[in-house]
């Protein structure tokens, strides 16, 4: 495994060794820009990923956007995307977060849900938050199944939304607006992510 990882991962260079003594993140970074190849070693295992840097950027304009229009709750997700991705928060998302957290430390009243907009998404409340948990995996499932048999040419989507709840605790007209909300949301990330130039970081 090792050899492998050698040959698929190029060695760090001087400058990104030196970065390796104070961060390995920040030393995968600094080699992901000089390479292109974007890796890390976890547990032992080399772990890729596979867009561009400019599809990733297009990715996080998407919470931008969002974040702009007054939501909170897509500096979470965009948080999440720089995580995954290994790349510097941009300073929109940076100074996102810590208006929220200075607003949290000045209002009492404020918490960590609260500032970053969660309430819809995960209430907190016992009974609105197993509602809300058992929904979303609904959702899920709806938006997967449905979208295989649509995929596969066996159905249009009313004909695929009626067949896949009977399997599921929900009504077609709310099963219709569940989709179409999901995939409403899933074409918007498709689009940024693949309609942009691929940057030559690959």
């Amino acid at each position: 495994m090792i050899d492998l990882i050698k040959h698929v991962i190029p060695d760090y260079d001087q400058d990104e060794r030196e970065l390796l003594a104070l961060e390995e993140s920040w030393a995968d970074y600094h080699r992901s820009l000089r390479t292109g190849v974007r890796a890390r070693i976890k547990a032992g295992q080399p772990s890729f990923r596979g867009g561009s840097l400019t599809q990733v950027s297009a990715a996080l304009g998407v919470h931008h956007d969002e974040f702009q229009a007054g939501k909170q709750a897509p500096l979470i997700d965009a948080l999440q995307v720089v995580c995954d991705e290994n790349v510097p928060l941009p300073y929109w998302l940076a100074d996102g977060i810590r208006a929220a957290l200075s607003e949290l430390h000045a209002k009492p009243s404020e918490t960590l849900h609260s500032v970053f907009g969660m309430g819809d998404r995960y209430p907190t409340s016992d009974q609105k938050c197993m509602t809300g948990r058992l929904n979303l995996e609904t959702k899920r499932k709806l938006y997967m199944r449905v979208s295989l048999l649509i995929a596969q040419g066996e159905m249009d989507k009313g004909s695929a939304i009626r067949h896949v709840i009977k399997d599921l605790p929900i009504e077609f007209r709310t099963a219709f607006k569940w989709f179409n909300e999901m995939d409403a949301k899933q074409q918007k990330h498709l689009r940024a992510w693949r309609g942009v130039r691929l940057h030559k970081l690959r």
